[in-house]
């Protein structure tokens, strides 16, 4: 059972593997979250349980059927929105049928379908997705490229290359859009940073502290 996030965990959480059940207030101490990747067959969502005010992004994998909940697990007030959850293409209906019993149908918005893959390509972790591959950790090497990936990543993810002492030179894609919270975090070999990227992009608190180098 899984009964607190700390308040030190920022950005990205993954669940671990070993969790059946969410407790209610689960995330009542992590303000900083807001991206939760659910890896394990979860049993059991509490009431109350996702329900951070910073939550924006819920993955939901390895699951064979979709995952019950009841109306209060992911709102904590009237004026907080709802976060978006990513479900597999082939449970999408399941998961609409499900939740609507429960919640009604206005909640179904804001299921999204994906093909939703954790990857390790290179000891580089990624989250596969088609709405937007992200970087969940970064390797040990030298040298970081995303464009040797044969997926495109879209987002840097927090705390991604965080105390990294091997890093030195990044180049980013065209496609890279984000830099999460505290992705070079300590990073303290990182020299350059490269991005092809021609738009603008959006860094996130925190991202290149206490790299000195750079």
């Amino acid at each position: 059972t899984l009964y607190s996030i700390t308040s030190d965990v920022s950005g990205i959480f993954i669940v671990p593997e070993s969790v059946k059940t969410i407790a209610t207030g689960a995330m009542a101490n992590c303000s900083n979250v807001d991206t939760l990747i659910l890896l394990s067959n979860i049993d059991k969502i509490e009431d109350k349980s996702i329900n951070s005010e910073q939550l924006t992004r819920v993955y939901m994998l390895g699951k064979d059927s979709a995952t019950s909940i009841n109306e209060n697990v992911f709102i904590n007030s009237e004026n907080q929105n709802a976060p978006v959850v990513y479900v597999q293409s082939s449970l999408y209906d399941e998961y609409v049928d499900l939740w609507s019993t429960t919640i009604g149908e206005n909640f179904t918005n804001v299921l999204e379908k994906d093909e939703l893959e954790i990857k390790n390509i290179d000891d580089n972790v990624i989250l596969k997705s088609i709405n937007g591959s992200i970087l969940l950790k970064g390797s040990q090497a030298e040298d970081f490229n995303t464009d040797t990936f044969p997926i495109d990543i879209v987002e840097i993810g927090a705390n991604a290359f965080k105390d990294n002492k091997k890093v030195k030179n990044i180049t980013l894609g065209d496609s890279v859009e984000t830099i999460g919270k505290s992705a070079f975090y300590n990073a303290q070999n990182l020299e350059t940073l490269y991005s092809k990227r021609t738009e603008n992009i959006y860094v996130e608190k925190n991202s290149f502290y206490k790299v000195n180098k750079l």
